[in-house]
C-alpha cells in the first residue's frame, strides 16, 4: 500500500451528540430528549476464529453519522477508539440509539474486520410517543464472540532485512515522527495521530493547533482541504513537523528562501572564522555526497540494465532528500580506493535514479538463485542508479565497463553547478550601524565621562570614556575619546531618560 506523507506546517504571518443536536428542530410531541436516546451500549469480545482465545490489544474502532454544525449536514466519523482488556472485552457507551453503526476491528497478524451493528430500534414517526420501555430493554447489545482471521500468507523464500528507522527523527528544519514505527495507531484516524504527538494540539472538534496558531496541513507535499478524521492512519506513513518553512510550503507564495533577489543569495558564515577585520577569498563548490556501493545488480525485468544500488541509510542525513526519484541525474560518481584516495581521471555520470526493492529470482535453465531489482514506488530507503557508459566500446565489444563494486565508497558532485571565488571584505559597519552613529540617540554622563550611542530600539550600541590630557600646569592638551570593552548597563536610555 502506498502511504502519504502528512506535513504541518507554521506560518508567522466521541460519541454521538444527543438526537436534539444531530436533528435541530426535532423534537416534537413526545420524543424523547437526546440525554435519553444516548443510552446505548455495545460490549463484547475480540478472539481468534480457529483457536477461540481472546485477544488482548486489539484495536476496535466505531465510526457513526455525526451532525456537521459548518454544513448542516450528517457526516460519517470516528465516534471512539479503543484497545481490547487482557480478555478480549470492549465496550462503547453514550449511543444514540437509533442509526447503523460500522464496527472496525485491527491488530498485529490479523486481517482486518469489517461489520455494521445497530440497536434495531427505528426512528418513530413524528408525533408518534415512543416504546421507551422497548427501547430500554434494547439499549444493552452483547456482540458476543467476534471472531477475526489470523493473516497468515505463505511467503516462500524471504530475505529478511533490518531496520533502523526509529520512531522520531530529527531532520534539517523538521521533527519526524514515524507512524508506521506506533503500533497503537493502527485501526485510528489522523485525528488521533495528531494527538499524541508533542507540541501539536487537538480540541474536541478536531482543531489542530501548533504553537497556539493554526497550521497548514500537507498530503505528499501538497495542501489538502480534508479534515483529519477523513484521513485513516493507515496510510500514514510519518508526520513532518516545519515550524520554520521555507518557500516551497509558503500556501501564500511568498519567498521564504534565501534567494533575495534573482541570483542574489544571503551568505551566513562562521564568526569563529570571520571574527577580524580585512578581506576574505572563499572557495564556494557544490557539496561533495559521500555513500557506499550496496551492491551492483541489474534489472529483474531487464537483466541487461546494470546499475548500482544505494542504501539511503549509508547517506548523510542532510543530503538524503537529494536522493529521490531522478534527483541525481546529471551527478557525477568518482570513485574511491580501498586506502580512501580518489581513483584519478575517472568518473560516471548517473543517467536515472529510481526507488527499488531486491527480488530473489531462479536463473534460467538452472536451480541457482540471483537476488535483481525492480523498481517500486513503495520502497523508501533503496536506490537503482544507472550510470554511463552503459554499454562496452565498439573497439572492444566483450569489455565490461566498470561501474563500481559492492563495498565501495563513492562521492556524488552536482555537475550543475560551477566552483566559483568571491572577496568578501569584512568591516566595522554597515549602513545601519553607521545611522547609529549619525542619527541615533546619544548620551553623555558627565561625572563618569561615560559616551554612549544608541540603535534604532535604543539598546546600547557602543559606549566611549571620555577624559582630558593635561600638561603640567593643567592646560588641556587632549580631549580623548576611548572605546570601552566594560559595557555599562546603568546607562540604559530609558533609565537615564525616566530620571
Amino acid at each position: 500500500m502506498r502511504k502519504i506523507i502528512v506535513i504541518i506546517t507554521l506560518f508567522v504571518g466521541f460519541c454521538l451528540n444527543s438526537l436534539q443536536a444531530q436533528y435541530p428542530g426535532a423534537r416534537t410531541g413526545g420524543m424523547p430528549t437526546g440525554a435519553q436516546t444516548n443510552i446505548g451500549h455495545f460490549y463484547g469480545k475480540i478472539v481468534d476464529s480457529k483457536t477461540n482465545k481472546a485477544l488482548d490489544a486489539m484495536t476496535v474502532q466505531l465510526t457513526g453519522n455525526k451532525f456537521d454544525t459548518v454544513t448542516k449536514k450528517m457526516k460519517e466519523t470516528v465516534l471512539s477508539t479503543l484497545i481490547t482488556k487482557a480478555n478480549g472485552d470492549f465496550s462503547f457507551e453514550n449511543l444514540s440509539l437509533f442509526g447503523n453503526y460500522k464496527l472496525k476491528v485491527s491488530g498485529l497478524g490479523f486481517k482486518t474486520l469489517d461489520q455494521t451493528i445497530s440497536f434495531g430500534i427505528k426512528m418513530p414517526q413524528p408525533g408518534a410517543a415512543p416504546n421507551m420501555q422497548q427501547m430500554m430493554g434494547m439499549a444493552d447489545k452483547d456482540l458476543g464472540n467476534i471472531k477475526i482471521t489470523a493473516d497468515a500468507t505463505d511467503l516462500g523464500n524471504v530475505t529478511v532485512t533490518s531496520s533502523t528507522k526509529p520512531q522520531f527523527e530529527m531532520g534539517i528544519d523538521r521533527k519526524i515522527f514515524n507512524v508506521d514505527k506506533n503500533l497503537v495507531s493502527t485501526g485510528q484516524s489522523a485525528t488521533e495521530i495528531m494527538k499524541n504527538i508533542p507540541s501539536v494540539n487537538v480540541d474536541i472538534d478536531g482543531n489542530v493547533t501548533l504553537r497556539n496558531a493554526a497550521p497548514t496541513i500537507f498530503m505528499d507535499g501538497r495542501p489538502t482541504t480534508l479534515t483529519l478524521d477523513q484521513i485513516p492512519s493507515d496510510i500514514i506513513d510519518r508526520v513532518e513537523l516545519i515550524t520554520n518553512p521555507s518557500a516551497k510550503y509558503d500556501a501564500t507564495g511568498g519567498n521564504a528562501g534565501i534567494e533575495v533577489l534573482g541570483g542574489l543569495y544571503n551568505l551566513t558564515l562562521p564568526a569563529e572564522e570571520f571574527n577580524q577585520i580585512g578581506i576574505y577569498t572563499l572557495m564556494i563548490r557544490p557539496a561533495q555526497i559521500r555513500t557506499t556501493i550496496l551492491d551492483c545488480g541489474v534489472l529483474s525485468a531487464l537483466p541487461n540494465v546494470r546499475g548500482l544500488v544505494i542504501d539511503l541509510n549509508s547517506v548523510p542525513a542532510q543530503y538524503r532528500n537529494k536522493f529521490i526519484n531522478q534527483g541525481l541525474v546529471g551527478f557525477r560518481v568518482e570513485y574511491l580506493n580501498p586506502d580512501g584516495s580518489k581513483i584519478p581521471n575517472f568518473f560516471r555520470v548517473v543517467t536515472s535514479s529510481f526507488f527499488c526493492e531486491p527480488v530473489v529470482q531462479n536463473l534460467t535453465n538452472t536451480s541457482q538463485k540471483a537476488i535483481r531489482y525492480q523498481y517500486s514506488d513503495a520502497a523508501t530507503n533503496m536506490l537503482f542508479l544507472t550510470v554511463t557508459p552503459s554499454s562496452a566500446p565498439s573497439s572492444k565489444p566483450n569489455t565490461i565497463p566498470f561501474i563500481g563494486t559492492p563495498g565501495q565508497k563513492i562521492i556524488f558532485t552536482n555537475t550543475f553547478f560551477n566552483p566559483t571565488t568571491i572577496e568578501v571584505e569584512m568591516v566595522e559597519h554597515d549602513a545601519s550601524t553607521l545611522a547609529h552613529a549619525l542619527y541615533g540617540n546619544q548620551s553623555k554622563a558627565v561625572t563618569p565621562g561615560i559616551y554612549t550611542i544608541y540603535d534604532n530600539n535604543n539598546n546600547i550600541y557602543k559606549q566611549y570614556n571620555l577624559y582630558e590630557i593635561k600638561d603640567d600646569v593643567n592646560e588641556t592638551l587632549y580631549e580623548v575619546r576611548e572605546k570601552r570593552t566594560d559595557i555599562d548597563e546603568t546607562l540604559n536610555f530609558d533609565t537615564i531618560t525616566e530620571l
